[in-house]
């Protein structure tokens, strides 16, 4: 999947009803655990119609609900202590864009201090 998505974004595409038109350009979605649980866990309990949205967008394989790996929970770590102001669904994201397709908005100077403090094989980007 080389498509990750946020909250935000999966809230605005299911309340235009994007997530087909989605799927068309970019095939299946991945949906961070964190980012599920904000929307369709949460949303669930505050009665939103979000996440039957959502659901059924999973069921039609246009989204698809993955789990972090080991080394993705690393990087949603490191990138929580260094940038607390984010959520845990943007964390989620970012990792996963960072090891799922090794793309992220971020500089290569965070690239740099990522490697060295997760430990993990992150790649430079110019």
């Amino acid at each position: 999947m080389k498509t990750i998505i946020d909250a935000s974004s999966l809230i605005i595409l299911a309340r235009v009803e994007g997530f087909e038109i989605l799927h068309q350009v970019h095939g299946p979605t991945a949906v961070p655990p964190a980012v599920f649980e904000e929307v369709v866990v949460k949303g669930e309990q505050l009665g939103k119609t979000d996440p039957w949205l959502v659901k059924a967008a999973l069921a039609e394989g246009w989204l698809a609900h993955i789990q972090l790996s080991t080394d993705e929970e690393k990087i949603v770590k490191v990138i929580r202590q260094q940038y607390p102001a984010l959520g845990r669904g943007e964390c989620d994201a970012l990792a996963c864009a960072e090891s799922v397709i090794g793309l992220c908005s971020w500089k290569n100077a965070k690239h740099a201090w990522l490697r060295e403090h997760a430990a993990l094989p992150i790649p430079s980007f110019s």
